[in-house]
């Protein structure tokens, strides 16, 4: 997991970008970024597979992040897989990028004005 001050960097970007004071941009579904004062914070989600105890493999999800500086360079990164290294933080910020970067409220809200539209 995330040192320390990764995390809190994670769960900062997360509560603002769930606050609204935060946009992203999407490369594509699965991967989002948004600058933050002079650097960069990419997310990104993936799949794979993971072995129980018994050597069963079962699909799990990837999140990875990057932070880069202003020229670019990565300066740190971390993953984590879901359900076996308390990715909490990571799977908080890409659904609250996604959402930023994809315009999920304001879909959903015209959705809803046009069904409480009367009928035409």
């Amino acid at each position: 997991m995330a040192d320390s001050k990764l995390r809190s960097l994670l769960e900062a970007a997360a509560e603002k970008t769930e606050r609204g004071g935060l946009a992203w941009q999407a490369f594509d579904d699965e991967s989002f970024r948004a600058a933050i004062g002079t650097g960069y914070v990419h997310i990104q989600r993936g799949s794979t597979q993971t072995a129980d105890y018994d050597g069963d493999l079962h699909p799990a999800t990837t999140y990875s992040v990057q932070i880069s500086d202003a020229q670019g360079r990565v300066v740190a990164e971390d993953d984590a897989t879901f359900g076996f290294d308390g990715c909490g933080p990571f799977a908080r910020l890409f659904e609250a990028a996604r959402k930023s970067a994809l315009g999920s409220d304001r879909v959903i809200d015209e959705m809803l004005h046009s069904l409480s539209s009367p009928a035409k």
